[in-house]
């Protein structure tokens, strides 16, 4: 039994059932009290990817209403309180199987939790090298969830147990496997080393077939991986995503997790919407409340992501930014140097210096990162790890913002914000 385990049996055996036999219909569990009682020292993320997962849920009769980021007491700790409903019925067990997701994760940056869409979700994860026969050569058949030790894996075993309706490990020896599946003992195949006798994509095809009831398969992992489990659901009729393919291992950990926070499953790009929160969220560090709030969503969509959704469908309707760029590009240059006029006594070519330098994609980009502005783009998958083209990603989508308050409030409107925002911000 792993940590993880000795969480879900504590919570359940100490927590769930004697609210049930009380009679509650809810119940909140702060994960720093379960850290506290169960004296784990340094392992508060364990419990909390425990508490949110889907197993202890099952275990439990419960379902995850929310969850809460609470304040910190100390300076290097931090808990969160998660709110469970108690199930008191086989039906009720078996709806929130279906249906388990946290309902909102209460954030500063104000982003709304979302579902898995209603369709049936498989997660695809890699093994990873690193096994628990190398630090416990004893250890004997072990279950694959506890016999693969490698962080990522860990990392994306907490994504797949949080959001997936089923969850299996891609082994190059065994295939996919399941989380129970028995692994006798330590092993060392890889599908890049041939002469290891990796599993054939064939008998991978074949495997595939048990999982035909699924509408995506969400594959982590990297782009050898990623690709291999393209091949292999390919023809089943399911979605397959790869949300962390091409990315640095940092970086694709760094992705995953954000997911797990923010309580935000990966999505196909079409299913991928601004809700009322984003919108305002976005609107608070501008300091600007759109009229029309699909000029703020068009600002931020880059024209790479439009393409993608129109690979996927040709009559989808969703227009890109470039040309509200085109107009704040006119509207920030007015703006700058109006302020500029107004607040500086110098001759032309000095305010022409300055105003240069404000509207500069290297400014722009700066304030663009002050606003955390990144965050909320629509970008194409190649954006997305292009720390190359960043830079004028960021600027161009700051003008397309302009414009888009230009158009929304007019002039004034704009100077205010440019002002705000840019001139008060020189560096």
């Amino acid at each position: 039994m792993n940590t993880s385990d000795e969480i879900r049996k504590f919570v359940v055996e100490n927590l769930f059932n004697k609210a049930r036999a009380e009679g509650k219909r809810t119940i909140a569990v702060v994960s720093g009290e379960v850290h506290s009682a169960m004296r784990l020292k340094g392992r508060m993320p364990s419990v909390c990817g425990a508490l949110r997962g889907k197993e202890l849920q099952r275990l439990g009769s419960v379902r995850l209403v929310r969850e809460i980021r609470m304040p910190r007491v100390k300076l290097n700790s931090s808990t969160n309180k998660f709110e469970f409903e108690i199930l008191d019925s086989r039906r009720d067990e078996n709806e929130a199987d279906s249906s388990i997701k946290a309902e909102s994760v209460e954030q500063a940056r104000g982003i709304s939790t979302q579902r898995n869409d209603g369709r049936r979700t498989l997660v695809v994860i890699p093994c990873g090298r690193n096994k628990i026969w190398k630090k416990r050569p004893d250890a004997g058949p072990t279950r694959a969830r506890d016999a693969y030790t490698g962080s990522p894996f860990k990392v994306n075993r907490e994504y797949a147990e949080r959001f997936a309706d089923r969850w299996v490990v891609l082994s190059a020896k065994y295939g996919l496997i399941g989380p129970d599946f028995e692994i006798p003992g330590d092993y060392n195949v890889t599908f890049g080393d041939p002469a290891t006798s990796p599993i054939s994509l064939e008998r991978l095809k074949e495997q595939a077939r048990q999982f035909g009831g699924f509408d995506r398969v969400v594959a982590l992992g990297g782009t050898e991986y990623a690709e291999r489990v393209k091949s292999v659901f390919q023809g089943t009729g399911a979605e397959v995503l790869t949300p962390t393919a091409g990315l640095p291992i940092g970086k694709a950990m760094g992705k995953v997790k954000e997911a797990i926070r923010l309580g935000q499953p990966f999505a196909s790009p079409q299913l991928v919407e601004y809700s009322e929160r984003d919108l305002s969220a976005l609107e608070g560090k501008l300091g600007v409340r759109f009229s029309d709030p699909n000029l703020l969503v068009k600002a931020v969509t880059r024209r790479a992501y439009v393409k993608e959704l129109k690979d996927i469908d040709p009559h989808i309707s969703r227009e890109d930014n470039e040309r509200l760029e085109f107009l704040g590009d006119g509207a920030l240059e007015l703006a700058v140097r109006h302020c500029l006029y107004n607040q500086h006594k110098g001759h032309e070519g000095d305010l022409s210096e300055m105003a240069d330098e404000l509207v500069s994609d290297v400014n722009l980009a700066r304030i663009a990162n002050i606003l955390g502005l990144e965050r909320h783009l629509f970008l194409g998958k190649s954006e997305i790890s292009d720390e190359i083209g960043k830079l004028s990603i960021l600027a161009d989508a700051l003008e397309a913002i302009i414009g888009a308050i230009y158009l929304d409030h007019g002039l004034e409107k704009t100077i205010d914000v440019v002002e705000r925002l840019i001139i008060n911000r020189m560096v």
